[in-house]
Order: C-alpha cells, then structure tokens, then sequence
C-alpha cells in the first residue's frame, strides 16, 4: 500500500473541493495537502510547487496534483499509482482521463461501473497529459525542475512543463484507465473581474517569448534562447 499526498490548490471554489474530495476512493493511503490559494494569492503553478515540496518533504511515496472542480471514479487513483508502479521509467507523469462529455449527469461518474474495459492498470497511453488531475514521484521537481510560477495566475504553466518533459528525454500523458468528470473552469467563471482575461494573454506573451513562439512554433530548446540556461531553468521576477 502506497502513501499518497492528494494536492489540491483552492482559491474559491470550497463546494467543489467537498465534493472532490468525497469522490477519492483507493485501496492506498492518502493525506490531502490544500493549498490555501485564496489567502495565499499564489500563481496556480506555485501552488503545485508548494504541494510537491510538501510531498517530498513528508516522504511520501507519490504525489496526485488535483483541481478542485474534478469527480473521481472509482478506478481514478489506483490505477494511475498502478501504471506508475510498472511503467517505462521515462513516464515521470500520468494523468487521468476527462470522460466528461460521457455523462449528462456528473455525479453518474461516482457510480459507474466499466469492469471489463478500465478496471486494468494498463489501459491506452496518450502523449496529451491533463493537468487538472496527475500523479507523479517524489522526484519528479529533480528531474524536470519546478513548475515556472512565472505564469500569473495560471494557463501555459501546464503547457511549459509538458515541453520541458519532453526535451530532457522524458513523457508524460494520460491513460484511459483513470477516467474522471471535470467541470472546467469553475474558478474563472466565479471571478467577476473585468480584467481575468488578461491574465490568459500575459501567460501566452510569457510562453512565447521564453520558448520564442507559441505551442508547436518555438524556435528554442533552452529558455529564452539563452544557450547558458537548463530546460529546468526560468528567470525569477
């Protein structure tokens, strides 16, 4: 039975962390770690590096980072500490399934029964992570670095680690085994703030000008062009 840190960054959606948490079902043991984001006013990315610092430092033996606004099913957690137990070493990350668009009901998710095609570990493996429910190893901030909390609030923090991933010579993606409901934008729809949408604009002006194009058009392999940097690395503001 494994140890497993379940970390959940909260701004303002409380109900959805409720109902999240009540949908953890799993064989293991597990200890959540929320992130007070609301008092906090932390980057989501932070956030994220907060909890895997927590992780680690309390020895866990994994690391599930989840919104807020996600349901779990039953076959979720296993499933991905499974794959991670046995597959390629150069998986650091495995991220459950969105089957949202199954279900007209969410809540049928904590109900549903699909022994014969998911209750496997092995599952389909797709290069296309979603980073709003993953797992990782205690090691996975060694090996890749630590989420750049440059992106404020949040959006391409995802898409910076995915290809950081990548160029150090390692995968990460989803395995259709650890399917989830996710709601999808809760936070951003609560906040009544004229100007929310530039955040997204600013993360994408960030990510373009650290990798010198936007997604599938950068032009460099290290930040910001500065052949002196790791992929691991990014300017602290």
């Amino acid at each position: 039975m494994a140890r497993i840190a379940v970390i959940i960054p909260v701004l303002s959606n409380f109900k959805g962390l409720t109902e999240t948490l009540q949908s953890i079902r799993t064989r293991h043991d597990w200890t959540p770690i929320i992130i007070p984001q609301w008092r906090q006013k932390l980057a989501l990315s932070a956030a994220w590096n907060e909890g895997l610092a927590q992780a680690k430092e309390k020895n866990f033996d994994y690391a599930w980072v989840i919104n807020d606004d996600i349901l779990a099913s039953k076959y979720t957690l296993d499933n991905l500490v499974s794959f991670l137990e046995t597959c390629d070493p150069q998986i650091v990350m495995i991220t459950g399934c969105n089957v949202a668009g199954a279900f007209d009901n969410p809540y049928d998710i904590l109900s549903w029964n699909d022994d014969e095609h998911i209750a496997s570990a092995e599952g389909n493996f797709a290069e296309h992570p979603d980073f709003s429910c993953f797992l990782v190893r205690p090691n996975f901030c060694e090996l890749v670095g630590p989420f750049d909390e440059n992106f404020f609030p949040c959006w391409h923090e995802d898409n910076d680690m995915h290809r950081r991933i990548n160029l150090l010579g390692y995968k990460a993606g989803s395995t259709s085994a650890a399917p989830y409901y996710h709601f999808a934008s809760v936070t951003f729809n609560q906040d009544t703030n004229p100007d929310k949408h530039k955040g997204f604009e600013n993360s994408k002006s960030y990510y373009e000008a650290k990798w010198g194009g936007y997604i599938d058009h950068e032009a460099w392999v290290t930040p910001y062009g500065n052949a002196k940097m790791s992929v691991k690395d990014w300017y602290v503001r």
